[in-house]
């Protein structure tokens, strides 16, 4: 049996980043709690999360926590599987 690991997919611009990842409420819990909320805002119309600089670095930091960080040049659209289709 082959594990699957969760991807956050990471867009980089002028601005710090947007990431993307499958839905985890504890990395959201954490994510909220480390950066204050100016340096964060969900993006409804990408399905991510726009950080902004200078809290970019401590957000990928703890997302490697829970995801296998992927670089990316654009959000493209993605598939997510829920736990129970993948066990």
């Amino acid at each position: 049996m082959a594990w699957v690991v969760p991807q956050c997919l990471v867009r980089r611009d002028d601005a710090g980043a947007l990431l993307r990842f499958p839905f985890n409420q504890d990395y959201i819990d954490d994510l909220k709690t480390i950066l204050p909320r100016h340096a964060r805002r969900w993006v409804p119309q990408e399905k991510a999360w726009r950080i902004f600089e200078p809290w970019v670095e401590g957000a990928l930091e703890l997302a490697e926590a829970y995801f296998e960080v992927a670089p990316v040049e654009q959000l493209q659209e993605v598939e997510w599987y829920s736990r129970d289709e993948i066990f």
